[in-house]
């Protein structure tokens, strides 16, 4: 046989020994500080790699005297977390934590590990989700606490508050967040998912690539929108936007509304109070009630304008490179080569109506007659 023969049956038996060693359970240990069978299924862990398990819920209650108004949350790995106020002077979190580890037991084990420390500073009780420094670890939270105290809370992936005082997100919220009855504010940042809002009292927010969905906000609202998808209704109080690459939707809104930005949509319908849009490169189509005012500016793309009649303003619009079309209203513009022109009551002849001012750069404006009744 020669070498080259031979150190062919050799590499197919050391393959043949891995095999067997790897599909057979591990070996008894022995007391030396090395093995063949050690090497191997230690091997074999880091291949598989361990499996993750859940440790029963624990609960673990916390004091709140007068003297804390404020409930900091940290160090939650980013797991989901749900926060209820209560009518009750104390606050009870139910933590359940899952861990990897080499079986069930060690896992379990690891994962019990994990605490919860506390800092009391001035009003302010901090609580810290702290966790094993080895093998990796996930939490779920439920908390109930007083209604009366505002939360602090780090961006999570899955969160859900109501019925609290205020709500800050320290850091980027990002999957899928909820807040609804909120006493007084609601500040911080959404980065990505879905985020709705509902029964607040104010708001001011930064929302990118979002889907968010805000209802029944009843104070001032400010926000800043990037390349997402924003619903608003039934809201009152000033409203103020803006925006880059956003698709806005504003509905029944009874409050002053300002936006401005560019490169992105804005739909408004039924707007009760003044409008005020300056805008670049976005499409514009709003509908204003009886008797509203305001100004509207936007440039490359259409914008149209829907009253009902009687609409009780008087129009003065120009579209430079564009034209404009009232025929809902009967109305013709006066053009030029380089514009067209309107100046005209809707439904009224008093000198005191409501102006609206539209202008558009590049592109038509298009004023409606509403269908509705």
């Amino acid at each position: 046989m020669g070498k080259r023969e031979l150190l062919i049956l050799l590499a197919f038996i050391v393959a043949g020994t891995i095999a067997f060693q790897f599909s057979a359970p591990p070996a008894r240990e022995s007391r030396s500080g090395f093995s063949l069978s050690k090497l191997l299924d230690s091997a074999r862990r880091g291949i598989r790699g361990n499996q993750s398990y859940t440790a029963p819920p624990r609960t673990l209650t916390f004091a709140v005297g007068p003297d804390i108004t404020q409930l900091s949350i940290a160090g939650s790995s980013g797991g989901p977390i749900k926060i209820l106020g209560e009518a009750r002077n104390d606050i009870s979190l139910e933590l359940t934590v899952a861990s990897t580890g080499e079986n069930e037991a060690a896992a379990i084990a690891t994962a019990n590990r994990t605490s919860v420390s506390e800092d009391r500073v001035g009003s302010l009780l901090a609580l810290r989700v702290v966790f094993p420094q080895e093998e990796t670890q996930t939490s779920q939270a439920v908390l109930k606490i007083p209604a009366r105290l505002g939360v602090k809370l780090d961006g999570t992936r899955e969160t859900s508050i109501s019925n609290v005082r205020s709500v800050d997100l320290t850091n980027p919220a990002r999957g899928t967040t909820s807040i609804d009855h909120i006493a007084e504010q609601v500040t911080g940042t959404q980065n990505g998912g879905t985020i709705t809002l509902a029964s607040i009292k104010s708001l001011k927010a930064t929302l990118t690539r979002t889907r968010a969905r805000i209802s029944d906000v009843t104070g001032t609202q400010s926000l800043e929108v990037s390349d997402g998808d924003t619903e608003i209704t039934a809201s009152q109080g000033p409203l103020e936007i803006e925006e880059r690459r956003g698709d806005i939707t504003i509905r029944g809104q009874r409050g002053p509304v300002k936006i401005s930005g560019a490169d992105g949509q804005v739909r408004i319908v039924a707007a009760t109070d003044e409008v005020h849009l300056d805008l670049r490169r976005a499409e514009v189509d709003a509908e204003l009630a009886t008797g509203v005012g305001g100004s509207l500016v936007t440039s490359d793309e259409e914008l149209r304008v829907t009253w009902r009649d009687p609409a009780g303003v008087r129009v003065d619009a120009v579209a430079a490179n564009g034209s404009i079309d009232a025929a809902d209203w009967g109305h013709t513009a006066t053009t030029s080569p380089v514009d067209a022109r309107l100046d005209m009551a809707l439904g009224t002849q008093s000198a005191a109506a409501p102006r609206v001012s539209l202008r558009n750069q590049g592109a038509n404006i298009v004023l409606k007659k509403s269908s509705k009744k």
